[in-house]
């Protein structure tokens, strides 16, 4: 298949597979996705994330390998990461206050990087970054699939629903007709964090419940569920989370240095708590 040997499925959605492969020409192992939406506007949006992930280079997010094909015969190769995603490990355990807040600051960085190239990856979530080797500090942002470049003036309208997982949604990309840039990024961000210190998500995950919390509902606190969190971390959470994009900070690049910032902190102030 495009010069791949497949091992095996590891990931199938309505859009598109993902297989375990070995490139036959470098013997190196990819991971290799194949769109199964053939319709004239999945094909248009696989190609565009193969074209955003080509021009992207970052150590947070997955490496870009090959892409090629043509018509229902596509295909992208990326990076093979051997790991977990946050989803799975948070399935087991909440992370600590150190581990969150290095996951926090190499994802962060990631998006810096994506949003110097005026990119906005629109889904940032538990299940979207990989923990190499198990490892916080190589965290890795996956799925650029329905990632779009931002207009000059770092704000894109959009008339519709275009995807989307909405207990991570800012409040505009629920809403469908609003603006969206860099700070929706910053939103999500800030859900991941939330529920790497607490365990829980802090939106419902059905399309309802999400529009209801974010209209009705005050933005949650980390310190409502965890009392002893810092008071900084707890502070900055809550800014990234602002129902008011203007009032979060406005990319990747200031998370990245506001979270810097409480490197400091420690495992010992939050003690590590089995969820189930």
């Amino acid at each position: 298949m495009h010069g791949f040997e497949v091992e095996r499925e590891v990931h199938s959605s309505a859009t598109s597979k993902v297989f375990r492969a070995v490139s036959r020409e470098t013997g190196s192992r990819v991971a290799l996705k194949i769109p199964v939406d053939t319709r004239e506007s999945g094909i248009r949006r696989f190609a565009a994330e193969a074209a955003i992930l080509s021009e992207l280079s970052h150590p947070a997010m997955v490496r870009y390998v090959s892409h090629g094909g043509e018509g229902d015969d596509l295909f992208l190769a990326m990076q093979w990461l051997e790991g977990e995603t946050i989803l799975a490990q948070l399935r087991r355990a909440r992370y600590g206050v150190a581990t969150s807040v290095a996951i926090a600051k190499r994802v962060a960085e990631g998006l810096a990087s994506a949003h110097g190239a005026g990119v906005v990856h629109r889904d940032v979530k538990p299940a979207n970054v990989i923990l190499e080797n198990g490892e916080p500090h190589l965290a890795q942002l996956i799925d650029f699939g329905i990632a779009h470049r931002s207009s000059p003036e770092g704000l894109r309208k959009h008339a519709s629903f275009s995807g989307g997982t909405w207990a991570y949604m800012s409040p505009e990309q629920v809403m469908g007709a609003a603006e969206l840039g860099y700070r929706t990024d910053v939103y999500s961000l800030g859900c991941v964090l939330f529920e790497c210190l607490t365990g829980k998500s802090p939106f419902p995950p059905d399309r309802a419940g999400a529009v209801m919390a974010r209209i009705w509902k005050p933005v949650p606190r980390v310190s409502e569920l965890c009392p002893a969190v810092p008071p900084a971390l707890d502070a900055l959470t809550a800014r990234m989370m602002a129902q008011d994009p203007l009032a979060r900070p406005s990319d990747g690049r200031e998370v990245a240095e506001a979270v810097a910032r409480l490197s400091r902190l420690t495992d010992d102030v939050l003690a590590v708590r089995q969820v189930g």
